[in-house]
């Protein structure tokens, strides 16, 4: 893969280069949890379908090889739409256009320009830096980061009077969000120092980080890949995956092994929104409601809707909730395609008086944040009627295999086909195309 990275405090304005994907992270798409919230999300629209944003088995060597590449692509692709993407984009153009801002730092008010940044930023970003005159005025956030983007502040007349460098993620949510991602075990290094690691008692040095060298720890082998970065404010990072042999699918052809891989991907994906620790805290949350438990006690369906709404409001990242009281629909309130549906009981003085069912994902959400992730197509499925695609309305007649290929207006696809939960309760089986087969 030939990607590269911005300079430090750079900003990356292009789109990558084949075969590097356009990806987005998790937190804005409708839905949107994880076990470690991948952050941050965007609604960006599907590339076009010339396949030139998919990951691909693009290296040389056999199984092993592949899949870990595979796995360094995703990595990578995470990395660099943290530095460029529209997220990280947005955040910085609402800051270098905000007037109230401008005129506190040309004020001189730095009491005013934190209360205005801290208002402005919506959890978009864990470090702010702005420097006036050239020197650091004001900071938010102390969480190691990384990939490090700039911008300027301007006056009227078009003169700057401040510089930002903000990043949108801390090093902690990324290693652990590429762990979650691939099953590997990622570790951060600048220079000879250890930033990060998912599992410290690996005991990994920055002198094993050699593409495609093995390591061995607790008698197990593992691969090592790894890539160059930058943490926050400047400095070079290297980030390295372990990657052990059961995370290894190997298929008949590189295309195939590629495609379990990516498959690998999306179905982790999918783990993450109906277990881990997101989810677990979202129920706790839900079924301690004294709002919610008062309601559904009530029988009422106009406060139980209420409390739900209340939830949606709280940015608890939920997109549905459906609660029955026995045998009873009381209420059902969200989007109408939602995936992995997560359960729930209301209980008092030890008395289940209802019992809900959840979700923190839709399947538009789980659609594009797989799409964005892989580069893959991808189509969702209920029985025989195709709920919703990356590809066009004719791509419903598509005769999709478990594992194989497929040829669509012309081009070979790869296909990956997995099973999963629909909203409240049936399978939806969601296929993944990736161009090259």
């Amino acid at each position: 893969m030939h990607s590269q990275t911005a300079p430090a405090g750079g900003r990356l304005r292009r789109r990558w280069s084949r075969p590097v994907l356009v990806l987005t992270l998790l937190a804005g798409l409708s839905g949107c949890g994880s076990d470690n919230d991948l952050l941050p999300v965007s609604k960006r629209a599907p590339p076009g379908l010339d396949g030139g944003n998919a990951i691909s088995a693009s290296v040389s060597g056999g199984c092993p090889a592949v899949a870990t590449h595979t796995f360094q692509q995703v990595a990578e692709h995470f990395y660099e739409e943290i530095q460029s993407g529209p997220v990280v984009e947005v955040a910085i153009r609402r800051l270098e256009r905000s007037p109230a801002l401008i005129a506190a730092v040309q004020a001189g008010d730095r009491r005013a320009a934190r209360s205005i940044l801290r208002g402005l930023l919506a959890d978009q970003l864990v470090r702010v830096w702005l420097l006036r005159n050239g020197r650091l005025w004001l900071q938010i956030g102390k969480s190691p980061a990384l990939a490090p983007v700039s911008g300027a502040l301007q006056n009227a007349a078009g003169q700057t009077i401040g510089k930002l460098l903000v990043a949108s993620q801390s090093i902690r949510t990324y290693a652990n969000s590429i762990a979650q991602l691939t099953g590997a075990q990622v570790v951060l290094f600048e220079g000879q120092r250890e930033l990060r690691s998912t599992d410290p008692s690996l005991k990994v040095t920055a002198q094993s980080l050699h593409a495609g060298s093995v390591f061995f720890a607790h008698g197990l082998k593992y691969r090592i890949v790894s890539f160059a970065g930058h943490s926050f404010p400047d400095a070079r990072i290297q980030v390295a995956l372990l990657l052990g042999s059961s995370l290894i699918a190997c298929g008949e052809t590189p295309a195939q092994t590629n495609a379990n891989a990516i498959g690998e991907v999306a179905q982790r994906i999918y783990r993450g929104e109906s277990a881990g620790r997101k989810v677990r805290v979202i129920l706790r949350e839900m079924e301690r409601s004294s709002r919610f438990l008062r309601a559904v006690a009530s029988r009422d369906p106009v406060a139980t809707r209420g409390a739900i709404v209340g939830f949606f409001r709280s940015h608890a990242h939920i997109v549905r909730v459906r609660v029955t009281v026995g045998s009873r629909l009381l209420v059902d309130v969200g989007g109408p395609y939602v995936l992995a549906p997560i359960r729930g009981k209301l209980s008092r003085a030890g008395t289940v008086i209802g019992r809900f069912v959840t979700s923190i994902q839709d399947d538009a959400g789980y659609l594009k944040l797989v799409h964005l992730f892989t580069g893959a197509q991808v189509l969702i499925r209920s029985g025989g009627r195709q709920l919703m695609a990356t590809l066009p309305p004719d791509s419903a007649e598509l005769r999709l295999p478990d594992r194989g290929t497929v040829t669509y207006h012309g081009a070979g696809y790869q296909v990956y086909s997995f099973a999963v939960q629909a909203f409240p309760s049936g399978p939806l089986r969601i296929s993944l195309l990736l161009a090259g087969a």
